[in-house]
This record gives structure tokens, C-alpha cells and sequence, in this order.
């Protein structure tokens, strides 16, 4: 069931971003738009996710909207501009090296499963694990205990992160406990880094074999490894999500356009609540 969660994971994630990479980016423009998909799925995930919390809906019921949402949002997307060969041909290498990072990192989660292994390096996994399951259960907040310090709305910022609801969507498509996917969700993390990576150095204008350079680069990179690890979901968030808003940054700086801006909004306003 840990393939299975991943799986699902990374298929939401491309679902989400399907439609808005196909309606907003060309597919010769850089960065490619099949690299940042699943990047852009989930910062559209997030940010379509947050404001029906504020309408009482639990991170379960939210599941079913945004699948019909982002499916009809796919089939616009599709129908506008399909992906070619090309396309897949010149993307390939970004999507092998998240492949061949996230095989690297997570062959103990793989080998021992969701339900068994636990990083021990630092306690936020056990700590935030009953967040992840009130996120999927109830309305926006948290437990009662987590109430102390700076909070949002009642609720301690540290503690209530944006990324929880795509976690309870894939709860409730594969059943797993909430709590338990924590450390999946780290490791499709870690495979979209490289794609976002060869995104930014595509956008900076470098030859193909540098910007595979620098995604091979980063899919053995030690402080991915080390983040994905010491189980800091934050951190690994902000290293996923950096250089797609930048790489978008700089194509609007390129090119100005209203389509390049709605997508550069997405991924930026939902990495302040990732």
C-alpha cells in the first residue's frame, strides 16, 4: 500500500496541475510546463482547498469537489493544448531523476512500509500526526492541546500547515490514515525536486545537458536526503516549491502576460500556507 500511496500522491498532484499548466503555459516556453505540473497541482490543490475550510468543510468532504474541479479543469486544459512527444521526450530526464531521487531516499519507507517506519530524528512526525487526522475530520483548526503560542484563528501557526488537506485527499481516495502519510508525502517531495530544479536553470536560459546536470545534481544531494530524514515537511516544502516561483518569476520578467502571472501567483501564494 506504500507504492499505492505515493502513486496516488503524484497522480493528484499531476491531476491538480494538469489543467492550469495546459490553459496558462505554452508548451515551448520555458520552464517546461510538464516539469512544474506537479508543483503547480499541489499549490493548486492548496490553494482551492483553503478557502472552502473557512465554509466549515473538513479536508475529507473537500475531496470530491476538488477532484471534479480539477478533472473538468483538465479536460478544458487538454482540449486546448495537448502534450506531444516532444514534450515528454525533452522532459524526460527531469521525471527519471525525480524517479531515481525518490528511489535513493525512500527505499526504507518502500522496503518497510507507511505503517512501520518512523523517523526518528527529530519528533514532528509524532507530534503533528493527530493534526493531519482533525484536518481530515473536522472543520479548520486543530486539537485542543496544540491552542498555545502565536495562533491563526485559534490555532498554533507551527503546527497547521496548507499541504495536510492534499494529504486528506489522498486518505480518503486510499483509505490510509492521515497521520500515517507523513513521511509519503516527504518522499513525493523529494521526486518533485530535481523537475523543480532543471525548471529553474531551464528558466535562467542554460543548455539542456546543464540544467539535466543540475537536477542529477540535486537528486543526490545529501541535504535533500538529510531534510527528507530529520522529517522536516516545512523545509522540504520550501526546497520543492523555491525554484518553480522563481523560474516563473523570471519568465514573467521575460515575457509579461496575464496567464504568466496567474501561474506564478498560484505557486507563490500557496507556499506562504504550505
Amino acid at each position: 500500500m506504500t507504492v499505492v500511496a505515493i502513486q496516488t500522491f503524484l497522480s493528484l498532484c499531476y491531476l491538480c496541475g494538469l489543467g492550469p499548466t495546459l490553459l496558462l503555459m505554452r508548451p515551448d516556453e520555458s520552464p517546461r510546463r510538464l516539469v512544474v505540473m506537479p508543483v503547480v497541482g499541489l499549490c493548486a490543490y492548496i490553494l482551492f482547498a483553503l478557502p472552502l475550510a473557512q465554509f466549515y468543510l473538513t479536508g475529507s468532504a473537500i475531496t470530491p469537489i476538488a477532484l471534479v474541479f480539477f478533472s473538468l479543469l483538465a479536460v478544458m486544459g487538454y482540449r486546448k493544448s495537448r502534450i506531444t512527444r516532444k514534450e515528454l521526450r525533452d522532459c524526460a530526464p527531469a521525471i527519471l531523476l525525480g524517479l531515481f531521487s525518490a528511489a535513493v531516499c525512500g527505499w526504507p519507507l518502500i522496503r518497510s512500509g507507511y505503517g512501520n517506519y518512523w523517523g526518528l530524528a527529530n519528533p514532528d512526525q509524532a507530534y503533528l500526526m493527530p493534526v493531519m487526522d482533525w484536518v481530515k475530520a473536522h472543520t479548520f483548526g486543530a486539537p485542543s492541546d496544540y491552542h498555545d503560542g502565536e495562533t491563526l484563528r485559534g490555532v498554533k501557526v507551527q503546527v497547521l500547515f496548507a499541504i495536510y488537506y492534499v494529504m486528506a485527499a489522498v486518505s480518503r481516495i486510499t483509505t490510509i490514515p492521515a497521520g500515517l502519510l507523513f513521511n509519503v508525502t516527504e518522499l513525493c517531495l523529494v521526486y518533485m525536486v530535481p523537475g523543480s530544479v532543471y525548471a529553474l536553470s531551464d528558466a535562467l536560459g542554460l543548455p539542456r545537458r546543464t540544467c539535466i546536470t543540475s537536477a542529477a545534481l540535486i537528486a543526490c544531494s545529501s541535504l535533500v536526503a538529510y531534510t527528507f530524514y530529520l522529517d522536516s515537511l516545512g523545509a522540504l516544502t520550501v526546497i520543492t516549491v523555491t525554484p518553480v516561483a522563481v523560474a516563473l518569476v523570471l519568465r514573467f520578467i521575460r515575457r509579461p502576460a496575464f496567464s504568466t502571472a496567474v501561474t506564478f501567483t498560484i505557486v507563490c501564494a500557496a507556499s506562504c500556507y504550505g
